[in-house]
């Protein structure tokens, strides 16, 4: 089972039969050659059809999340669950040059929910660590709820972020009295990269504020 089939199975129980139908539907559509503009579209429309209640998976369905890789799963909205769907069938048949300008497009111009289900996607994009500089902006973010689709549960900032831009998520994290415990890597960081005296000419915010800060926790 793929990864965006995994997503739909987890949603048929979970939606009325006119909205399964319609995103059944949708995913069957997006096919080459990609159309942008239909794409951007049903993204948009995906609150809308499915709703964002929460998805709180039974102990079966998240054994098969952890089969296909899509772990740890925590906080998606069924709206999020579509939306992934959609875009990692929409990279899977558009062209690989665009794919950049397109994760890029959906940040910058999405709504809040649509900022979530980018960044709970991220990992799971193919060559996911193109995808830095969207990781980035959203850890710069004032929006605590779309802050948090990065930095908690997610394993994106673990695999990809670079060092420095690690230790300003946690920071941050901090800031919004969000656990630490709810990062993913964090427990990894912490023994290496987070913990480990840094020559002082960082900037004011950088690793060693950040290793005192969770040695002190």
């Amino acid at each position: 089972m793929t990864i965006p089939s995994m997503l739909v199975s987890l949603l048929c129980s979970r939606l009325d039969p006119g909205a399964r139908d319609w995103l059944r539907a949708t995913l069957e559509e997006t096919t080459a050659p990609f159309d942008g503009r239909t794409f951007r579209a049903e993204w948009a429309r995906m609150g809308r059809r499915l709703g964002s209640s929460p998805v709180i998976p039974m102990p079966e369905e998240a054994a098969q999340l952890q089969a296909v890789g899509l772990w740890p799963f925590v906080g998606w909205g069924v709206d999020e669950c579509g939306r992934a769907a959609l875009l990692l069938q929409a990279l899977r048949v558009a062209e690989p040059d665009t794919h950049g300008a397109l994760v890029d497009s959906l940040y910058l111009r999405g709504t809040i929910r649509e900022r979530q289900a980018l960044l709970r996607s991220l990992a799971y994009l193919p060559k996911a660590d193109r995808f830095n500089e969207v990781a980035i902006q959203a850890c710069r973010t004032h929006v605590a709820s779309v802050f948090e689709a990065l930095a908690i549960g997610n394993p994106y900032p673990f695999r990809y972020l670079p060092r420095a831009e690690f230790d300003q998520m946690v920071l941050k994290a901090l800031s919004f009295r969000v656990s630490p415990e709810r990062i993913v890597g964090l427990t990894e960081r912490l023994s290496t990269d987070l913990t480990r005296p840094r020559a002082t000419s960082g900037p004011r915010w950088g690793s060693e504020v950040t290793r005192v800060a969770l040695r002190a926790l």
